[in-house]
This record gives C-alpha cells, sequence and structure tokens, in this order.
C-alpha cells in the first residue's frame, strides 16, 4: 500500500515512513473491525467509513498540497474503476 502510494505522489523518505505507520494501523484497525462487527453489517460498514475518515485525515496532516491533489486524483480514479457505471 505504501509502495503504491508512494509512486503516485511522491512521497519523502521521513513522509514514507509515517505513511507506512499509518498504513499498518488502518490495516490492524480493519481487522478488528471486521472481527468485532462481523455479525452486524450496518455496523461494520458504519465503523470500516470511520476508520477510512480517520485514516484520511491522519494522511491528509502528512502530505504536501500537491501531494494532496495526486492522492486525490488517484483514489478518484481508483473508486471509478471498482464502481463502473452501469
Amino acid at each position: 500500500m505504501t509502495r503504491a502510494l508512494s509512486a503516485k505522489v511522491n512521497l519523502e523518505e521521513g513522509q514514507y515512513v509515517k505513511v507506512k505507520q499509518l498504513n499498518e494501523q488502518m490495516l490492524t484497525e480493519v481487522e478488528v473491525i471486521k472481527i468485532q462487527y462481523a455479525a452486524d453489517q450496518a455496523a461494520l460498514d458504519q465503523h470500516l467509513a470511520e476508520a477510512q475518515s480517520q485514516y484520511d485525515a491522519a494522511l491528509l496532516d502528512l502530505l504536501r498540497p500537491t501531494q494532496l491533489a495526486s492522492y486525490k486524483q488517484a483514489r478518484s480514479s481508483m473508486t471509478a474503476l471498482l464502481n463502473p457505471a452501469k
């Protein structure tokens, strides 16, 4: 995840380390949420969305404006690929 993001937004070495830690934290949190809310899809979706929002907020604090623009563009492109128009 970190390498892919770094390739898209050109992270500096210090940013790379912080983003890697953030990604590891996010992956761990997602696994815990999936276990805790496996029986309740609505709660699972809500908590995953909250975790994603927290991740995005933390990432925004790490990126410079040009990197942020590249991140948003890459994310919207990936979302479009995952959710093609019907």
